[in-house]
């Protein structure tokens, strides 16, 4: 629930939500002081209210307290009192409302405290101490009492918000990382002082400190007094007082660091809150509060906060680390006094912060029982739920558990890593260790020995494990009842991948206690177990995913052979070689498995074949574990293996030479993916169905000649001539009633035919196709007994890899070019290739084809040609950065593995390979002159220092050089002891103690951290090489030969250079021109966790480091949960219905949807959830479609906000918000706001896709519009064809050279409106031929430009080149010499006319 929430003003067609559904509350804080919140969701729990309460001054410092239900006011006006108190804080306040109810009055009642909420309540100060402004509710006014003319934007509103226009200099300048918050936060110059320096936070300024005291722990004769906790408040200037905690509240008591006295002071100031003890003794604090809620006052009062005010805060004053960075961070603020907006807050003396680090519970329950969560979760699945009330409790329930459950399996993990946690096992090698904890079970994803797996190596173990947690989610969707899972969830820190899972009951159990094996093989040489209930339950199972039952050797990997005498003995004797402690663990290797494994309800073994029957991949187990439950483990694939790159039974597609680049341990896991299945599938449907409407065009054309033919023959009669004589010559005569005889049969056989028709075409879908998966083929055994089975199901893998290569790549290419797919960052992209059943192993090829797309548009333009839809330059680039972020993650993720010096401290080599990747892209000779530029300015100012302070400080330096000492040596003798036998040499007969002195020996130089990356080339070899391996592309970012010659094209080698462009464009120095270092330092940042801060780097330097140790911040984990993609399948079907009733006009029906798809969402997630904004997206929509732009710039701005805070600041879908909010702002004449927005929008284009993504292009145009309305004629042009240079699309071209001819009309630039609409003219000519209305529009623009310049130069002399350049004929049908061959459906009209083209458009 947003703190700020707003009622949604809705348009005439829309109404208000009812009071069924909302209600308004009011918060009684003291006598005469109320919070009044509006429109609150009934499903909203008293939590959510309080969480909200915290963002008041009037109620930021309580915690312990409960709202108390004082009355229920209906629509009459009428108080209902209610006196029960069956409800908590977790109670929806919809439990209170009647069917009338319109308001809700809550009294505050405060709690007594306990030490639990003690140390909550201090964590609340510290949060309100870290925070420069805070509004107040009371003072609040609402949108209700604004004045008429504002909400209708009058023209005093107009004039104000139109003060803020941006210079063309911020529009056109470069992406800055010193600017990021400023940019990304829509801060602009007003804005400055919404916190001029986010170090100088007033409270932080007075109280320094607040911890626990050194007199804790509680005497047992002042705990029976009520006294639970002391602490001690240190202030900058006022000393430290000590406080004494009860449970009633806070106090000043005569402690102090030589006496304990906990009884109150003089003027002990009690208070139930620690702020107000605080204040009452500190008159600072009293003045630090002031000063914040008058700032408060102002800014709130001043102007309309925008969108990002309340993410601010976020970045206020935070010693930024794993824990405390917001979602999707990359980069966070500079630490400094800030020149900027935001800034991370200095390092600070803190002794509770100490105190609270060291009693860090690693994400347990602080002094409970471990959680059980495999219990919890299995119970809420377990829920029946009938009604709508009931699926909401349920899927909220379920949410708050995946929820908790990731929190703590990160915050474990990154305890693991740091070496707080023991494992559960002991004396066995690192990759095997497994730690149990909080009811949580950790393992690592890698390679481990003796384990049964079909993969090798430590990367094949992480996409493995990657690939199950997807497919174990694709499998709760299905529901099918009596297959569980556990809950996992993995994560990716320095380098490793950490499995977390709920335990399943009894599985860490010996013997008949324990879990016992239902499907599946724990170990190689076993038998495969297959129980006759588990099999029924993957056949269900199998019908769902498209899997086929095959029969695999009961023994899939050989049985075992007995160990022989000899071998025995030499084993025996190897043992006895062993220390005990070894020979213990070699002993305890024998044992039996905790999993129970037995014989008992097997399937029968098929005894001709001596297989069993089988589903799914070999990898897959059934446990059941002590509670009765079946738990599905380890579902790797649920597809077969790629066979584009299998060498021997593959498709071929790839030559054998670039297969043998392939990394052979990862060659198992690459898999086809689920989307792709799909795609085969509905081809393989659209195909029949092609089929059958083919047969049955055929067979009623057969059957309606067969009509035609027999009432002509009914018809035929002899005809009687003149004379009598009957003549040989019969004729048809076919009267009205035979006519209509005729159509009445052919319209019975049509209805006949359509509906046989209709029902074979609907009995044919993607279950009538009859496809069978064996996801087990191409695999190192044998996956199938029978030899023709096993040739089908091979096949039947190939036809779908050969649809990945020849259909889906290139038509996914196609998409990109015709911009149907337009993905605005690397995430995006990965999404969309993800959709379309594209692995990202494919970036390379994908790439290549990209890369043949330019050369074609490169080789049409040298014959003066253009298509219709040009290769966006942008996509390779993309391609680019995702391919070297992604090895370099690989590269760095093996160096954390295996080098435990780079794993401790990791930032100086983390800089290294950061300066050694951003270097290769810079241009040497930009850099050589801004180097040769910046080593004058230093020369010169290095004279002028060394004239001005060489000569004093030269003789100091000499000075000091020769004082200074030399290093000690090392001791030669030892030395006596003191006493009286040192003075006199000792007594005759006693031997002098002896004391080592090398244990003093300290080295006078610091041991600096290693430096694995400081060999460039060495670097680049591996990185190219796992490029080469990982996406078969062969990128060369660093080589020391010469650079490439520049391409010079000429008639003779045209097409030999055309030829090699390809290579051209992917050679170092296309490389260094195309691939943007901001946006790759972005994605390699994601990719590794990396957290830079934000600063101006020099990424053109060739002299300094682009990035230092210190620019380093931190090193985040990366979560993949198990959330499902949704909690309740209703809210996808309500959003869709929405969408389709706003399709057909029906805006009522939509808002009502849309509106409870929100509801049920924030009912189950909150608002911060990606799915709450997807449904205000769509309000939001419904909104402008019924032309209530106030609602919608209302829910816009929300939604923005909502986006930001789940997906960050700069993320994808934050781009379209800000464009969104742009446009509905410019519509209430709010221009400065959509000014922000757009640039906002802009800036993070360029950070995230680079200077030529078409989105630019979208937001230049928008720009010019907004600069329009302002009156700069010269900007909007500007932008306009900003906008056109940066389209490949001719269609949208024309669009833009016309709207640009318009703008240059519209301020009397005639002769520029003549040729930018000639231009658009021809284009849309030529694109969709002469009759088409767009053509009929650009030449009657055409005609009234050629007109008004004709009057102009008439009145005007001045202008007699316009009206020259009026005199143009415009003949639809003659051909310019620079028109374009545009291709497609014109093109085959003018096909007689494509020799006349002897031009391109430019």
């Amino acid at each position: 629930m947003d703190p700020q929430q707003e009622e949604v003003v809705t348009g005439e067609e829309v109404p208000q939500q009812d009071t069924t559904s909302t209600v308004d509350v009011r918060i009684i804080v003291a006598k005469g002081k109320e919070i009044f919140l509006p429109q609150v969701h009934a499903g909203e729990t008293i939590h959510a209210i309080k969480q909200v309460l915290a963002d008041f001054q009037e109620t930021a410092f309580f915690t312990a307290y409960h709202l108390a239900v004082k009355h229920i006011v209906d629509t009459d006006n009428q108080k209902h009192e209610y006196s029960a108190n069956d409800y908590g804080d977790y109670s929806p306040i919809g439990t209170f409302l009647g069917p009338n109810s319109k308001e809700l009055v809550f009294t505050i009642q405060f709690d007594l405290y306990d030490v639990k909420k003690i140390k909550l309540h201090i964590d609340r100060l510290r949060e309100v101490c870290n925070r420069s402004h805070i509004p107040s509710a009371i003072s609040k006014k609402s949108e209700d009492d604004e004045p008429e003319s504002n909400q209708n934007g009058d023209s005093s509103s107009k004039k104000a918000e139109a003060k803020f226009v941006p210079k063309l200099d911020d529009v056109v300048e470069s992406v800055k990382l010193n600017q990021y918050f400023r940019e990304v936060l829509c801060l602009d110059g007003n804005k400055t002082a919404f916190n001029p320096d986010f170090n100088k936070l007033p409270l932080n300024n007075v109280i320094k400190s607040v911890y626990v005291s050194g007199w804790n722990p509680v005497p047992a004769h002042r705990r029976l007094q009520g006294d639970l906790m002391y602490l001690e408040v240190l202030f900058a200037a006022e000393g430290t007082i000590h406080i004494t905690c009860t449970n009633r509240g806070f106090f000043v008591n005569k402690s102090n660091r030589n006496t304990f006295d906990p009884t109150p002071a003089a003027q002990p100031f009690f208070s139930h809150d620690l702020f107000g003890t605080i204040g009452g003794y500190s008159q600072q604090a009293r003045a630090a509060w002031v000063a914040i809620c008058e700032a408060s006052a102002s800014w709130f009062s001043g102007s309309e906060p925008g969108a990002l005010d309340g993410l601010i805060r976020n970045f206020v004053g935070v010693n930024f680390n794993e824990t405390t960075l917001p979602t999707g961070s990359w980069i966070a603020p500079s630490v400094g006094s800030g020149l900027e907006n935001v800034s991370q807050a200095k390092p600070s003396y803190d002794v509770y912060r100490v105190q609270q680090s060291l009693s860090d519970l690693c994400g347990a329950e602080e002094l409970g029982a471990p959680r059980e969560w495999n219990d919890e979760i299995q119970s809420i699945r377990s829920l029946q739920a009938q009604d709508d009330g009931e699926k909401i409790m349920k899927a909220r329930l379920e949410y708050k558990i995946i929820t908790e459950f990731s929190e703590s399996c990160k915050k474990m993990v990154m305890s693991v890593a740091n070496g707080e946690i023991s494992p559960l096992t002991y004396g066995v090698p690192n990759e095997s260790e497994v730690y149990s904890y909080n009811g949580i079970f950790v393992s690592r994803a890698e390679d481990i020995k003796d384990a049964f797996h079909i993969y090798d190596g430590d990367e094949a173990a992480r996409k493995a494990n990657s690939r199950d947690l997807a497919n174990q989610k694709l499998i709760r969707t299905l529901d099918i009842e009596g297959l569980g899972s556990v809950l996992c969830t993995l994560v990716d820190y320095k380098g490793t991948r950490y499995i977390a899972q709920s335990i399943i009951p009894g599985i860490l159990a010996q013997g008949e206690a324990g879990a016992r094996l239902m499907y599946g093989i724990m170990e190689e040489n076993k038998p495969l177990t297959v129980k006759e209930s588990s099999l029924a339950l993957m056949k269900q199972l199998a019908e769902k995913l498209f899997l086929g039952t095959r029969h695999l050797p009961q023994y899939p990997f050989g049985e075992a052979v007995e160990a022989t005498a000899e071998s025995k003995e030499a084993a025996d004797a190897a043992l006895a070689d062993l220390d005990p402690l070894n020979k213990l663990i070699k002993s305890s290797e024998a044992l039996t498995t905790p999993i129970r494994i037995d014989d008992e309800d097997n399937v029968a073994v098929d005894p001709e074949t001596k297989s069993v029957p089988h589903v799914g991949p070999i990898d897959a187990k059934i446990i059941r574990g002590t509670d009765g439950r079946n738990y599905l483990l380890e579902i790797m694939r649920l597809t077969p293996r790629d066979a584009n790159y299998v060498a021997e039974r593959g498709t071929g597609k790839i030559a054998a030479e670039e297969l043998a680049k392939v990394d052979a341990t990862l060659s198992n896991t690459y898999i086809l993916r689920q989307e792709l299945v799909g795609i085969y599938l509905q081809r393989k449907v659209n195909l029949e169905r092609s089929k059958l409407l083919t047969e049955a065009q055929g067979r009623q054309q057969e059957e309606r000649e067969k009509l035609a033919a027999k009432a002509k023959e009914e018809a035929a009669q002899a005809v009687t001539v003149d004379d009598g004589e009957e003549s040989d010559v019969k004729i048809v005569k076919e009267t009205d009633a035979e006519k209509d005889r005729l159509a009445a049969l052919d319209a019975e056989l049509e209805n006949t035919l359509t509906e046989e028709y209709a029902e074979k075409y609907r009995a044919i879908n993607v279950q009538s196709v009859g496809l069978e998966i064996n996801p087990n083929v191409f695999l190192p055994f044998t996956s199938e007994v029978h030899a023709e089975q096993l040739a089908k199901d091979e096949e039947a893998a190939r036809d779908i890899a050969n649809l990945l290569w020849d259909f889906v790549l290139p038509a996914f290419i196609r998409q990109v070019r015709e911009g149907d797919v337009t993905p605005r960052d690397a995430t995006g992209l990965v999404q969309a290739l993800h959709r379309t059943g594209i692995n990202v192993r494919y970036l390379g090829r994908l790439a290549y084809l990209a890369v043949e797309q330019e050369r074609e548009d490169t080789e049409l333009f040298l014959q003066g040609k253009q298509r219709i839809h040009g290769m966006p330059q942008y996509f390779t680039e993309m391609l680019l950065v995702e391919m070297i972020a992604r090895g370099v993650k690989h590269v760095v993720n093996r160096h954390f593995r295996d080098n435990k010096l780079f794993a401790a401290a990791p930032a100086q080599s983390l800089a290294s390979l950061l300066n050694h990747v951003l270097s290769a892209l810079v241009d040497p000779e930009a850099a050589d002159a801004a180097s040769n530029n910046n080593n004058a300015e230093g020369k010169a100012n290095g004279k002028k220092n060394k004239k001005s302070k060489q000569p004093k400080e030269q003789p100091a330096a000499a000075t000091t050089k020769a004082a200074a000492p030399a290093a000690p040596a090392p001791a030669a003798a030892p030395v006596a002891s003191s006493g009286k036998a040192g003075k006199k040499g000792g007594k005759k007969g006693r031997d002098a103690v002896v004391v080592d002195q090398s244990l003093f020996s300290a080295s006078e130089v610091v041991e600096s951290a290693v430096d694995i990356f400081a060999s460039k080339e060495e670097l680049f070899k591996e990185l190219h090489q796992l490029i080469a391996s990982r996406f078969l592309f062969n990128m060369s970012i660093y080589d020391d030969e010469a650079e490439d010659e520049p391409l010079v094209v000429n008639e003779e080698n045209a097409m030999e250079t055309l030829a090699n462009l390809s290579k051209k464009l992917l050679a170092k120095s296309s490389l260094r021109r195309r691939v943007n270092p901001v946006v790759l330092l972005r994605r390699i940042c994601q990719q590794l966790g990396l957290v830079v801060v934000a600063k101006d780097y020099a990424f053109a330097s060739t002299t300094s480091p682009i990035i230092t140790p210190q620019d380093i911040i931190t090193l985040v984990p990366k979560v993949k949960s198990c959330e499902p993609d949704t909690y309740l399948p209703d809210f996808q079907d309500y959003l869709a219905s929405s969408a389709s009733f706003l399709q057909q006009g029906n805006g009522l029906a939509a808002f009502e949807a849309a509106q409870e798809a929100l509801n049920m969402v924030t009912q189950v997630t909150g608002t911060a959830h990606e799915q709450a904004f997807q449904a205000m997206d769509q309000l939001t929509a419904v909104f402008v479609a019924t032309a209530d732009v106030k609602a919608a710039t209302h829910m816009s701005a929300r939604t923005l906000a909502l986006s930001a805070q789940v997906q960050g600041l700069d993320g994808q879908e934050t781009i379209q918000h800000h464009i969104q909010l742009a446009m509905l702002e410019s519509e209430m004449d709010n221009l400065s706001a959509a000014f922000r927005h757009l640039l906002t929008a802009k800036y993070i284009v360029q950070l995230v896709a680079g200077d030529r993504h078409p989105e630019l292009g979208n937001i230049f145009f928008r720009l010019s519009t907004l600069y329009e309305k302002v009156g700069n004629f010269d900007a909007a042009m500007l932008c306009i064809h900003s906008a056109r240079r940066l389209t490949t699309d001719l269609g949208r071209n024309a669009m833009l050279a016309q709207a640009e001819a318009a703008l240059a009309f519209r301020h009397h630039r005639y002769a520029e409106a003549l040729a930018l609409q000639k231009h658009g003219f021809r284009l849309v000519r030529d694109i969709f031929g002469v009759e088409d209305e767009r053509v009929q529009m650009a030449k009657k623009n055409l005609e009234t430009y050629i007109r008004a310049s004709s009057e102009a130069a008439a009145h005007h002399p001045q202008v007699q080149s316009s009206a020259a350049a009026a005199a143009v004929t415009v003949d639809d049908g003659e051909d310019s010499d620079n028109d374009n061959q545009a291709g497609g459906k014109n093109a085959k009209k003018n096909k007689n006319k494509k020799n006349k083209n002897k031009g391109g458009k430019k």
